[in-house]
């Protein structure tokens, strides 16, 4: 009699923890889905800005990252003409441009992420004349979301934002001072 008590309830025990376990299905698509592939189509916003993410991207860039792990990208020739890139990794999306101008090696990147929440961030990135410098995590919503959240957003970024740009303008001044200075 015990035998069987146990037998039926191995059953009923695996019914019972099988959520708890093992994931569903579509938990397993979403967490093996890359950033874009998980956002397609869709439009978010960070208050100043609106950006849809597309699986097509990689056809605007020169380069999807990465090509391999032992490769050195890019050639010397590609700094100088400069070159556009993307990486896209399940959590994560990024893209930016390398270039070498006639004075010092400049890159901009954008990179977006997701957290645990899967609430969407982004942070700028610029590097060049002066050390690398980047915004803070500026955070984005869908873009039809309710306008007293767009709002709030909004007000959150403003200073990660204007703190990135103001650094961007004291840049380019020392630019055009040792150019100004030098040439």
């Amino acid at each position: 009699m015990k035998n069987i008590a146990v037998i039926l309830s191995i059953p009923i025990l695996f019914i019972a923890c099988e959520n708890k376990v093992i994931p569903n299905n579509m938990q397993l698509q979403n967490e093996e889905k890359t950033f874009l592939s998980k956002y397609n189509k869709s439009t978010w916003t960070n208050g100043f800005e609106t950006y849809t993410f597309d699986t097509n991207y990689s056809q605007n860039v020169d380069v999807v990252l990465p090509i391999c792990d032992t490769c050195f990208l890019p050639t010397l020739e590609c700094h100088m003409c400069g070159y556009t890139w993307m990486r896209d990794e399940i959590g994560k999306f990024s893209f930016g441009k390398n270039y070498q101008n006639d004075f010092f090696y400049e890159e901009d990147e954008t990179q977006f992420y997701e957290d645990s929440t899967n609430s969407i961030y982004s942070r700028y990135i610029r590097g060049g004349f002066s050390e690398t410098y980047e915004s803070g995590p500026v955070l984005w919503v869908p873009h039809n979301e309710d306008s007293l959240i767009v709002e709030k957003v909004k007000l959150k970024n403003q200073s990660f934002l204007e703190d990135f740009h103001q650094k961007k303008r004291e840049e380019n001044q020392k630019i055009d001072e040792y150019i100004d200075e030098n040439y």
